[in-house]
């Protein structure tokens, strides 16, 4: 009796043991399948941008509860929430809801999210990435405040 109990202990540890891998194995496959499906995702994108060209006077937060935040160089600020309607390897379509109706954005990037391009209105602003809290400062220096 006592040889029954201990085989079926060493049994039920090997196949604990066995399942946890194969959990483990099945979590970098999806992992694999995910990144290898060739889509930018709006979580490749999420952040604070620059714009690139001095011109354009635009800082970007693309936000992580569905918001875009446009702050203007003479200190106005835009807020808008969309929603995404296509990815694909390069772009994301978005409907942007504003006060005024909804319009069309798509953004591109050939660096995997590195640096992006805002296509809105037939404009294209041109975007790199910054750390969160150099947007801010940007915010306070550059732009009156928050």
């Amino acid at each position: 009796m006592k040889k029954l109990l201990i085989l079926s202990l060493i049994a039920f540890i090997l196949v604990g043991c066995s399942n946890t891998d194969l959990s483990k194995s099945s979590q970098t496959t999806t992992t694999d399948n995910k990144s290898s499906n060739g889509e930018l995702n709006i979580e490749d994108v999420e952040g604070y941008w620059e714009c690139k060209s001095d011109e354009d006077g635009i800082l970007l937060k693309l936000g992580w509860k569905n918001d875009i935040d446009l702050y203007y160089i003479d200190g106005s600020r835009e807020k808008n929430s969309y929603s995404v309607t296509d990815s694909s390897i390069d772009s994301i379509g978005i409907e942007m809801k504003t006060d005024n109706g909804i319009s069309n954005i798509t953004i591109k990037s050939d660096d995997n999210g590195d640096t992006i391009a805002l296509k809105r209105n037939e404009k294209t602003h041109y975007f790199i990435r910054i750390p969160k809290d150099k947007f801010y400062i940007k915010l306070d220096e550059e732009y009156g405040g928050k």
